[in-house]
């Protein structure tokens, strides 16, 4: 029992959660805790999607307004070359409108992800693997990136998976559906 009790402290630290996160998720749904993450990662997303949506919108109508607009106020007719040379010109800010509108639709379109989100469960015996290495902000700062299976499902983890779970030893994780973010982790047996 003392050996249970100090593997699923491992696993609560490694990968954030405690006992209310646990036995919400036991029951297939999320903590408070775990709702109220969900709710500021949506608001953040919506947040910068918009803005970035906003910011392609304006350098699109900008670049617009440049190539065709201020030639037209200014009264010059285009003969075929110049539109050839503006059709093809053209392409870069309505680029730009694309992408504005695709993310101001996605960022406008997160509020309602909450709908997809639901707690799901897998237990089976851990197949821990080295999927990569990753360089973060410096070349000195490398991460090694693990891919977990259990039974059909893969997740991604970060360093130190393997001191926090053991190879062939049987786990049951609750995870997000929408993302396969692992929310719990729960030691069941020896392999």
């Amino acid at each position: 029992m003392q050996e249970t009790t100090r593997m699923q402290k491992i696993l609560c630290d490694y990968f954030q959660f405690d006992e209310s996160d646990l036995a919400a998720n036991r029951l297939g749904a999320f903590s408070e805790r775990q709702k109220q993450e969900q709710k500021a990662d949506r608001k953040d997303f919506k947040r910068s999607s918009v803005l970035v949506g906003a910011i392609c919108i304006g350098i699109g109508l900008v670049g617009l307004f440049l190539l065709v607009g201020f030639p037209l106020l200014q009264g010059s007719r285009p003969d075929w070359v110049d539109l050839v040379n503006m059709f093809s010109s053209l392409m870069i800010p309505l680029a730009f409108l694309a992408i504005g509108i695709y993310s101001l639709f996605n960022g406008l379109k997160a509020a309602n992800s909450a709908l997809r989100h639901r707690v799901a469960s897998v237990t089976g015996a851990a197949a821990i693997t080295e999927a990569g290495r990753a360089t973060y902000h410096s070349p000195h700062r490398r991460r090694v990136i693990h891919e977990l299976r259990v039974g059909e499902k893969e997740f991604h983890a970060y360093d130190g998976l393997p001191k926090a779970m053991t190879q062939g030893d049987v786990y049951t994780v609750y995870f997000d559906t929408a993302d396969d973010e692992i929310l719990s982790v729960e030691w069941v047996s020896t392999g």
